[in-house]
């Protein structure tokens, strides 16, 4: 099985950088790719206005890495909600993981329902819960992708890789170093 994680993010004010990682269930890299900073010209953030954002994330990196990857991963996993967007092209489920400051649940695996398509889960045994959204089209639903995360929980903490391409988009950004 393999697990997909894609990011795009900001370097600076004015450049954006994105990242795909690929691994095996065990967190181990198969693939990794990244997308140089991109700064838009002064005529582009005219012309995109608000649109520019969507169109850097979505299109020029994005789309770049998932054309030059074509991962056939179960999972995709982003901290961007934008990037949800994606999913109707992707051979996976798409889950959006962000941080949350609810309290620790008591173990891994642990999660609570807060609406259809949007959970609560302890993926790691210290630290707090994440909140994970996903698309799903009513409770029983989200139950089920619920009850397979918390299956992925036991194999791995399948938020961390996140954090690894982060690091290495700032490592490439802030030296140029592959």
């Amino acid at each position: 099985m393999e697990l997909a994680y894609i990011t795009a993010r900001a370097v600076d004010d004015e450049s954006w950088s994105g990242g795909l990682l690929v691994t095996d269930l065990r967190g181990l890299p198969l693939d990794f790719r990244y997308v140089e900073p991109i700064k838009p010209s002064k005529i582009q953030k005219l012309v995109y206005g608000g649109a520019l954002r969507r169109y850097l994330l979505l299109d020029a990196i994005a789309s770049t890495l998932l054309k030059a990857s074509k991962p056939t991963a179960s999972w995709f996993f982003t901290g961007d909600e934008l990037l949800r967007e994606l999913e109707p092209g992707l051979s996976g489920k798409l889950v959006v993981i962000e941080p949350s400051d609810i309290s620790p649940l008591s173990e891994t695996g642990e999660w609570k329902q807060e609406e259809a398509g949007m959970i609560i889960m302890q993926v790691s045994p210290t630290g707090n819960p994440v909140k994970l959204t996903f698309e799903s089209s009513d409770e029983s639903d989200t139950e089920t992708t619920a009850g397979e995360l918390v299956d992925l929980a036991s194999e791995l903490d399948f938020t961390e890789p996140l954090n690894r391409i982060g690091e290495a988009l700032k490592e490439i950004c802030s030296n140029g170093a592959v």
